[in-house]
């Protein structure tokens, strides 16, 4: 069994990187699964259109074992994808059990002397 919700994507460019985060409480073992609680950076084309086999790369973090109060979650990707044009959010469950999700972020992180701060 699979549950989830997705964010409205954000427009990305070639090159950037991206941390998407989200703190997880799971308050028992999650189970028939080694999946869990689901935080997942998906792909979009100029058009909204899923990109077919982004989501087949290293943009997952899971927890699926029981948590002592909150863990965070994070996944720090590269846009090296020519096709991808926005980036958006699914957080889910996989499997029989519960989990809970606060303070989802995804943040363009910007190299070290690019930022054109005050």
């Amino acid at each position: 069994m699979t549950a989830d919700a997705q964010a409205g994507p954000v427009g990305v460019r070639q090159g950037e990187v991206v941390r998407l985060s989200a703190w997880v409480r799971v308050p028992e073992t999650i189970r028939s699964t080694e999946r869990g609680a689901i935080v997942n950076l998906l792909g979009f084309d100029a058009s909204g259109k899923a990109v077919p086999g982004w989501e087949s790369m290293r943009i997952e973090a899971n927890r699926h074992r029981k948590t002592c109060g909150w863990t965070q979650l994070t996944i720090t990707r590269r846009v090296d994808d020519a096709r991808i044009a926005k980036v958006g959010v699914r957080l889910g469950i996989c499997g029989s059990g519960a989990c809970d999700f606060d303070d989802v972020r995804l943040c363009r992180l910007v190299p070290a002397g690019r930022w054109a701060g005050p």
